[in-house]
């Protein structure tokens, strides 16, 4: 099983922008909070969400789906209900589950989270956060029992050693129930930290932003759902993928989206490599005039570039104009998709933290295995400059997780891509309604 490409093309069209994948996961969590149905807008049609809103369900929250809007209710239930160890193994998401959970029964197991083979993924900051507002925690052969003595979070001071996207998010959920103020410092401010922020305080919870620290005064109980819907942004990912796959193709592609935070690091460093970009109304017009040339980079915490999109990005440097480095400093096995481009005649070498790479023109045709989320999608990418066919074996087990209606996408741009699936049906499909 696997997608087959049959050879090169050049991408051109216009292609609508899913809301964000890592915005969506923490504010569906965030409902557990609440005391009252909380209504999104733009949430991502992705397996990643899919397996999140089972686990909701499971949970005793009713979800109702309507085009471009769902509604979560949580159902408050006698005893601590738990999580589906089988689900949670499936998405790093579910560790978002730990301070709604804690906030509104007091206690919860946690089943250890999944995710992509990328490295060690250690919970330890998410516990440390929560501990400097009156949790305590177990190691149990089921997982990680966390319970708080005084049944509620208490307002306190949290200092990550460094920047933890779902850790600040994770405090930020316990801290806007806690009693009392919490400061989080070396928090980090990823765009998708600021979708929480933005939501929970149009829930009335006071938040104060100042460089890498946030303050947020708790409101001591479960919160009162907003009034008005809450529209998630554009997935700067998926943006910056699909500019990725404008410069690999040397095409010309309309980014079609409402507002996209985040793009900044990524705009200039396509700018630098040559790529003509210009907004407009529908959204972010990109087009190759002339060869691009390579530019090297390292991967850093907001707002450095972003390390979701360096596979893209490293398969974008195989095909562009002389030689660069691409160094990963966010995990430790990164690069696995640097090998299978080997296959296809990029000229790199590797090491623990960077690849060097020497760009050239033409690569060919082969047989690839996906690795994880966003290789997947750069071995997709660069297949469509290969001259000759190419299967990239496993790549509907990864890149559905992050990427929605992504080969559909990419058909629509002129690609000639042909999906081979086996999907599965426990998960694999985001409920249509639950009550």
């Amino acid at each position: 099983m696997g997608v087959f490409n049959p050879g090169p093309c050049r991408l051109k069209g216009e292609v609508p922008i899913s809301g964000s994948k890592n915005a969506s996961l923490p504010l569906i969590a965030s409902s557990l909070l609440f005391d009252g149905p909380v209504i999104f807008e733009n949430v991502p049609d992705l397996v990643d969400i899919g397996v999140l809103l089972h686990l909701m369900r499971d949970l005793g929250s009713q979800i109702s789906i309507a085009p471009k809007t769902w509604e979560l209710s949580h159902r408050m239930q006698e005893r601590t209900p738990q999580i589906c160890p089988q689900k949670a193994a499936k998405i790093r998401g579910s560790v978002l589950l730990l301070a709604p959970l804690m906030g509104r029964y007091g206690e919860v197991l946690l089943p250890l989270p999944g995710g992509c083979n990328i490295g060690k993924r250690p919970i330890n900051f998410h516990l440390y956060a929560l501990e400097q507002l009156g949790a305590e925690f177990s190691i149990l052969p089921q997982g990680i029992y966390g319970s708080l003595p005084h049944g509620h979070f208490t307002g306190g001071t949290i200092i990550f050693p460094k920047p933890t996207v779902t850790g600040t998010e994770n405090a930020l959920m316990a801290a806007a129930v806690a009693i009392g103020t919490s400061c989080i410092e070396n928090a980090a401010q990823d765009h998708e930290v600021h979708e929480l922020i933005a939501f929970l305080k149009q829930s009335g919870v006071p938040i104060e932003v100042s460089e890498d620290v946030i303050e947020v005064q708790g409101m001591g109980a479960v919160l009162t759902p907003p009034t008005q819907p809450f529209a998630i942004a554009a997935d700067r990912m998926e943006a910056g993928t699909f500019l990725a796959a404008c410069g690999i193709t040397e095409g010309e592609i309309l980014l079609c989206f409402d507002r996209c935070p985040g793009l900044e690091p990524v705009l200039h460093h396509l700018e630098t490599m040559g790529m003509s970009l210009s907004h407009c109304e529908k959204g972010l017009h990109a087009s190759v005039l002339q060869p691009l040339q390579a530019r090297s980079f390292t991967t850093a915490p907001h707002p450095g570039f972003p390390t979701d999109l360096q596979a893209p990005f490293l398969a974008l440097n195989c095909v562009s104009a002389g030689a660069s480095i691409v160094g990963e400093t966010i995990w430790e096995n990164r690069f696995l998709h640097a090998q299978e481009f080997l296959k296809m005649g990029a000229i790199l070498t590797t090491s623990p933290s960077h690849v060097h790479i020497k760009g050239q023109e033409k690569l060919h045709g082969a047989e690839l295995w996906a690795h994880d989320l966003r290789g997947s999608a750069a071995s997709i990418l660069l297949s469509l400059r290969a001259d000759g066919p190419s299967w990239i074996h496993g790549a509907e087990q990864h890149y559905e997780r992050g990427y929605s209606f992504f080969l559909e996408k990419l058909c629509r741009l002129g690609a000639r891509l042909e999906s081979h699936i086996l999907a599965s049906p426990e998960i694999s499909a985001i409920p249509a309604a639950t009550s």
